[in-house]
């Protein structure tokens, strides 16, 4: 209908209805942009705060671990002696016999091989694993294979009366004391590169680093490295790899040259404990208490864009968490490959923009798609380490980071439509009060116009509409008097015929 053809009442609600809508579109716009760029902010800084916390524990964490493994090497050079001295007596005199060799055969056979193969993946042939030596068969055998695969920390004494066990009877209740849960510490000879005694006595104990099956190995390079330092304040740090002696599961080696007399007799290196670690990044799994909500994660990763670290959806909810994995396109091998281990840890090839953008030692944040393809807010830096130098990024997923911009808009529309209908029921009163003397006028005016002048508006308002109110009954009663006077006049003229 042409705006022309609306009534004032029409006009008025209409003109009232969309400078109101109007205004509340653009005050909630407004509102809501505010309000989602505050919570987005808070979301960033409460991540920054969290990545700079972890990088902190980090570090901490390893410079620790470096002094400890330097101090170390220093407190146990008559440990480190000793050991090397019994070893090398050792490897003179021992024999091993026949039940013995079968015995150990059938440990790497029945035990070592099957669970290595499974993790790897690979069928590696037991003549490239067997321990090569005399001495080596003699402390497996009495050392490695009693423990059925697990540690032999627990043994102090195999009761096989030899100077090397009576060395051990008295040295590894202490060395035993130095290390933490899930660590193993490590004493290689310096000269042979033979390794003469670990806490948890695995396959590796009597391998030797330079020439044996493990010589590839992150601590062979470790051995390596601290052999040749010359310096007794020398440590080092070697990055998550493969480690076989461990049934193919990652390791991280600490590790310093052991000095008696001013000459170097081996390096001491403590096998680090995986879990420390991943309780450090994870905050020992108290996500939601840091901020993280359901969501949200921090993990570290490599230069070859491996996890460092177990990711969060290893540890809650595993089998979803593969899932997904494979829905994003990660090889079934690698996937499956995950779940053998158990871990993310230098098994999960990942990127994104945060993570790159780390990788090259840069700092900062920003929204972006995750590993997993989920729209994320992340805060990403270079995580230098002396040795390592790793990527660590905060995430949560913007879903959940924005959630309560999201309830701000629900409850902002439930307000808007409110206001709207409040706007609606005020503008019809206010428009009934406007125009109802302008009706009473109308109505008037029509009983004038039919010859009607007997009629007087009654309305109570001083304003405008008071005012045309009032003026129009003076007309009305100004044509009722004239009215009057004509009839008195056609009364006069009619009496005088």
């Amino acid at each position: 209908m042409p705006w022309s053809r609306l009534s004032v009442q029409s006009k008025i609600l209409i003109v009232m209805m969309a400078v109101s809508i109007v205004s509340v579109l653009l005050i909630g716009y407004l509102g809501y942009r505010s309000g989602r760029a505050a919570i987005e902010a808070n979301s960033f800084l409460r991540l920054d705060g969290l990545r700079q916390l972890r990088t902190d524990q980090l570090q901490t964490f390893f410079a620790d671990a470096r002094s400890k493994v330097n101090l170390m090497s220093v407190l146990s050079a008559d440990e480190l002696r000793e050991f090397r001295t019994a070893y090398q007596e050792l490897a003179r005199t021992a024999t091993v016999t026949p039940e013995q060799e079968e015995a150990i055969q059938n440990f790497y056979v029945d035990t070592y091989l099957p669970k290595l193969a499974d993790n790897l993946q690979s069928n590696p042939s037991v003549e490239g694993f067997l321990p090569a030596t005399a001495v080596q068969e003699y402390l497996q055998y009495y050392y490695t294979v009693p423990n059925g695969g697990g540690s032999g920390a627990d043994i102090d004494d195999p009761g096989d009366g030899s100077a090397y066990s009576q060395v051990h009877r008295q040295r590894h209740p202490l060395l035993r004391s130095f290390v933490q849960p899930g660590e193993d510490l490590i004493f290689i000879d310096g000269q042979s590169g033979e390794v003469i005694y670990t806490t948890d006595k695995h396959v590796d104990l009597g391998t030797n680093l330079l020439t044996g099956p493990f010589s590839g190995s992150a601590l062979a390079d470790a051995f390596r490295e601290a052999r040749k330092s010359g310096d007794e304040d020398f440590t080092i740090v070697t990055d998550f790899d493969s480690y076989r002696p461990a049934y193919g599961n990652p390791a991280i080696f600490v590790a310093s040259p052991v000095f008696d007399n001013g000459q170097m007799i081996g390096v001491a290196a403590v096998r680090l404990a995986s879990q420390e670690l991943v309780n450090l990044t994870s905050g020992d799994e108290q996500w939601q208490s840091d901020g993280l909500g359901v969501s949200g994660d921090v993990y570290l990763v490599g230069p070859d864009n491996k996890m460092r670290s177990q990711a969060r959806g290893m540890i809650e909810h595993a089998g979803i968490y593969t899932a997904t994995l494979l829905e994003n396109g990660v090889s079934p091998n690698d996937v499956a490959h995950i779940e053998r281990l158990g871990t993310t840890i230098d098994t999960l090839s990942i990127t994104s923009k945060p993570i790159e953008a780390a990788l090259r030692g840069e700092t900062g944040t920003i929204q972006s798609l995750n590993y997993l393809g989920d729209p994320v807010l992340s805060s990403f830096a270079p995580l230098q380490l002396q040795d390592l130098h790793w990527g660590i990024v905060a995430e949560i997923t913007q879903a959940e980071a924005l959630a309560p911009a999201q309830d701000f808009t629900q409850l902002l529309a439930v307000y808007m439509v409110c206001i709207i209908l409040f706007v609606i029921f005020a503008g019809l009163f206010l428009t009934h009060l406007v125009t109802k003397p302008l009706r009473q006028l109308t109505a008037h005016a029509r009983q004038v116009a039919a010859g009607d002048y007997s009629g007087e508006l009654e309305i109570g308002s001083h304003d405008e509409v008071g005012e045309l109110a009032n003026a129009f009954n003076d007309m009305t009663q100004s044509l009722r008097t004239k009215q009057a006077l004509i009839n008195d006049q056609n009364e006069t003229l009619e009496n005088c015929c």
